[in-house]
């Protein structure tokens, strides 16, 4: 019976990501050439930043332009940001589907091979004074994404948004999560973990120096960018907010599902996200002193 489920569940996922594959080309068809970016003033500039790898280079245009056809609120600046050790041809090698929407706003930015942390870390030397949102290569975005994490935003300045976030309880004498996209503490919270996949707004000065300590975080964390942005964010006196009308499992690009993700590492397989996190929070024990104080609360 659970093989049942299990393949009625990827024939219904199939199914949405080919629907949404099919909807998107022909919004862009009728968008195309026009504005992608944003052209009115804002108090803080809005950068959208994301990563991606030779085995999802020619997908990730799909999810690069759910982001340029954003609706009510727009990107300022669109990033993706590639390793010139992966693609050691640069420009050359990418495929015209991606090229192409340098016309439209985005930019390809080259920098070291930090796996996943190339989603943020590069950013935040570029746009230290920016909003910076993260996203991942192998979703589909729905049309006001980025405006739900942009309100939210504007209603607490000083906090992080994100779509999706993993709640952390203590129980007993040790942590544990839930991780299933829907349940998560109202309101910001010290004891939300924010998750990548979904979209996180990062406002400026959300971390202290340490968040871009490279050895550090390759010897803490090497496959867990969340618990690291988490835990820098916390240390540094942020919470973590779930947006109104959050949307915390957006479609997959169709073809993504085929290709390596961390979740295989973290989640399933080797199960490393609670180890990451128990050495992260032995290294920062007066972050785990707050994240226990805050269970006491809850």
């Amino acid at each position: 019976m659970n093989g049942f489920y299990r393949a009625l569940r990827s024939l219904v996922r199939d199914t949405l990501s080919l629907y949404f594959d099919t909807l998107n080309k022909i919004r862009w068809s009728l968008k195309a050439k026009k504005k992608c970016l944003n052209t009115s003033k804002r108090e803080r500039r809005i950068t959208v930043s994301l990563t991606s790898y030779p085995e999802r280079i020619g997908l990730v245009s799909k999810a690069i332009i759910t982001i340029l056809n954003q609706k009510a609120c727009k990107p300022d600046t669109v990033e993706l940001w590639l390793a010139k050790e992966q693609f050691p041809g640069g420009t050359d090698e990418l495929p015209e589907t991606l090229k192409e929407l340098t016309r439209c706003g985005l930019e390809i930015c080259w920098c070291e091979d930090l796996r996943s942390y190339k989603k943020l870390i590069p950013a935040l030397k570029k746009h230290p004074d920016e909003i910076i949102v993260t996203a991942d290569d192998d979703a589909y975005y729905s049309r006001r994404w980025l405006e739900h994490l942009y309100v939210s935003y504007l209603e607490d300045p000083s906090n992080i948004h994100c779509h999706r976030a993993t709640p952390f309880y203590f129980d007993g004498n040790t942590f544990s999560t839930i991780i299933d996209g829907r349940h998560y503490h109202k309101g910001a919270s010290v004891l939300n973990m924010q998750v990548g996949c979904a979209g996180v707004l990062y406002p400026p000065a959300a971390f202290g120096p340490d968040v871009l300590n490279e050895s550090l975080f390759k010897r803490l964390t090497p496959t867990a960018d969340d618990i690291w942005f988490w835990i820098m964010a916390v240390r540094y006196g942020k919470k973590i907010q779930v947006t109104k009308h959050n949307q915390p499992l957006p479609i997959p690009v169709l073809g993504a599902l085929k290709t390596s993700k961390l979740t295989d590492i973290n989640d399933h397989g080797d199960k490393l996200f609670m180890p990451q996190f128990m050495a992260i929070t032995n290294e920062y024990t007066d972050v785990l002193k707050t994240l226990t104080e805050a269970c006491e609360i809850e």
